[in-house]
């Protein structure tokens, strides 16, 4: 008898306990819906668009598209079985045949700091590397090898002049009126962004041409090159995930190379610098970047969406073992509280940006990311998925700082140039390039004032932006104990000049 009350108490305890539960995840699904719909409310109220389909591209059509010449075309033609999780391709041999182009490529960074340090691309060192290669497979370096050594420019022009058909493609069709790659933005982190990657080597297939044509002596066709350069960048440009945007500002740095080595060596026309000034200036990182936030917002609260409506499979994709499987039974609304943070973390990063005025405001930012730093470093269930996030967005603001100092530079640098070539030197303040040479000078991103300019006693120039410090640093650039400049430094300044010995 006393057992059969023990376990009569002990039912009766368990139901006790599990109605307590029932209530308590009905109160938290109940209170972080009703939390995140009040948020979207506010937001939506205010112009901001959180749900991903409005952060889609406009469409563009197929016979003005970029993306859509053949070479391209099927990199994203694919289907996605949801139960499977696999991706059936409509033509394997198609949609990997642009991934494989230029491999020869890997064997080929041998290259100085660059632009940023005030040094050429190293053609030599560049050529060795190449035919040093006596065990490669690579059907193009072996070719290379059967030929007798030329110049430097003459090797890399043999090599790229074996992909000539695909480049005449691209840089044809990079001519076209829009670019929209079909990403499969519905899939979640499904999604495959192969476009990334081909961009990325078509940019830095087209910066090698270019620097050889220079070489070579043959500005004209160094300078469709490097038009072609910047259209690798332009085509990521209305992508509405971080990521993107990303790879269009590296994709910016590479096609910057060509245009500083023509400028210090004086090679183009005023004609063509003109129009690489007119091209960059259109461009503005900070509303760009603003942008691909919303559209990273979006993607975030969609595939945390998905998740929520089917736990089991959408993590078991995931790594993690026992954290996976016990994100399937975190209540719903843990996962709308994650999606209210998340917002919350974009919306507050988002502040730091003027696209008006093309700024970034460095110490609002860090005000923010301290904010979210201390409230995210505890481990709280509402704020799993932002915590992972969180690194990714921190480092937006610096990076988009840093680019648009960039743009901002090779703009005025342009116009720099063109002053001298109707002159005969640079001008004593930059001032004076205003309004025949530039309409507006472009601002520092940094501190909002103009960018830092002098003439050198030997005829050249210095120019530069302040870096991440907010100091100005006298245009200093920061090397490691090897001389080499550090990319992605804390100190000095962003600095635009040429090396001693180039024309003057």
């Amino acid at each position: 008898m006393r057992i059969l009350k023990c376990l009569q108490w002990l039912g009766f305890a368990f139901v006790v306990l599990a109605t307590l539960l029932f209530l308590v995840v009905a109160f938290e699904n109940y209170r972080g819906k009703r939390a995140w719909l009040a948020y979207k409310a506010e937001m939506e109220a205010k112009g901001e668009r959180l749900d991903i389909e409005s952060q889609r591209p406009p469409p563009v059509p197929d016979e003005q598209n970029f993306a859509m010449t053949p070479l391209l075309a099927p990199l994203l033609d694919y289907q996605f079985d949801p139960k499977t999780k696999q991706v059936q391709w409509r033509d394997t041999n198609a949609s990997e045949r642009p991934k494989n182009l230029f491999g020869w490529r890997r064997h080929a960074e041998f290259r100085s700091a660059g632009w940023r340090g005030g040094e050429f691309f190293d053609l030599v060192g560049c050529q060795q590397e190449l035919r040093a290669q006596t065990n490669s497979r690579d059907p193009q370096i072996q070719a290379l090898r059967a030929t007798p050594p030329g110049r430097p420019a003459a090797d890399l022009l043999f090599l790229l002049g074996l992909n000539a058909a695909e480049l005449d493609e691209i840089r044809t069709a990079s001519k076209w009126p829009g670019c929209s790659f079909k990403v499969h933005l519905d899939e979640g982190f499904h999604a495959l962004l192969p476009q990334l990657a081909v961009m990325k080597n078509f940019a830095g297939a087209f910066e090698t041409k270019a620097l050889a044509e220079l070489a070579a002596g043959n500005p004209d066709a160094a300078f469709a090159d490097a038009q072609a350069a910047l259209a690798m960048s332009d085509a990521l440009r209305t992508e509405p995930l971080l990521i993107s945007c990303l790879v269009r500002i590296a994709n910016l740095e590479i096609a910057l190379q060509p245009l500083w080595e023509g400028l210090a060596r004086q090679q183009w026309t005023a004609a063509q610098i003109e129009q690489f000034q007119s091209r960059l200036h259109r461009v503005n990182l900070v509303e760009e970047m603003q942008r691909s936030l919303r559209g990273e917002r979006a993607f975030s609260i969609a595939t945390l969406d998905a998740m929520k409506q089917d736990r089991k499979e959408m993590l078991e994709t995931g790594e993690g073992g026992l954290q996976a499987g016990a994100l399937r039974y975190m209540p719903s609304g843990w996962f709308y509280q994650n999606e209210l943070n998340i917002a919350r973390m974009f919306q507050e990063s988002l502040q730091a940006f003027d696209p008006a005025r093309r700024t970034v405001d460095l110490t609002l930012a860090n005000q923010t990311t301290g904010a979210f730093d201390m409230r995210l470093r505890g481990k709280h269930p509402y704020t799993l998925f932002a915590s992972l996030l969180f690194p990714a967005i921190n480092k937006t603001v610096a990076k988009t700082a840093r680019s648009q100092a960039t743009l901002s530079l090779a703009v005025t640098a342009c116009a720099l140039e063109r002053y001298r070539m109707d002159s005969g030197k640079y001008p004593e303040a930059i001032e004076n390039l205003v309004p025949r040479f530039i309409d507006k000078l472009p601002l520092d991103p940094v501190n909002g004032e103009a960018l830092h300019y002098r003439r050198q006693s030997d005829g050249r120039f210095l120019l530069y932006a302040v870096g991440l410090n907010r100091r100005e640093d006298d245009g200093s650039v920061p090397r490691d104990q090897k001389g080499r400049v550090q990319q992605d430094q804390a100190e000095g300044d962003w600095v635009w000049q040429y090396p001693t010995g180039t024309a003057r």
